[in-house]
């Protein structure tokens, strides 16, 4: 699910040219320069209905955009969100099909003693595996 989500998202024009292939899974190489993202799973699992569970599956996934100032992050943010609205949501990729994306988490950090800004939206994915 994660490398299908990963090329979802580096296929939308507008966030490929704010962080070109620097979308990492986990902790971005040390001397990497921003802008970048960051992503880690903060849970997973079976989704279940009445009947008991279903073929959906959702996985709660946490962004980090890096970046050198407020502006830098904040137009990854609008960036990551239409990609994933665009590109993600009710799209097949990779054998994966993406239901609901719902975004769950945005909010704004600033390092002073490194000076740097970050940005951390999470967004619950629902997928299924195509047939």
């Amino acid at each position: 699910m994660k490398t299908a989500l990963r090329a979802a998202l580096l296929s939308d024009v507008g966030l490929y040219a704010l962080i070109e292939e620097n979308l990492y899974n986990g902790h971005a190489p040390q001397q990497t320069e921003a802008p970048y993202i960051t992503s880690f799973t903060v849970s997973s699992g079976d989704k279940y209905d009445h009947g008991g569970s279903s073929s959906v599956s959702r996985m709660r996934v946490q962004f980090n955009m890096h970046g050198s100032t407020a502006d830098d992050v904040g137009n990854i943010r609008d960036a990551l969100v239409a990609a994933v609205n665009t590109n993600v949501m009710g799209k097949t990729v990779g054998g994966v099909v993406f239901g609901l994306c719902p975004r769950q988490t945005d909010v704004d950090v600033f390092n002073s003693n490194i000076k740097t800004y970050r940005r951390v939206v999470d967004f619950i994915f629902n997928y299924t595996l195509a047939p």
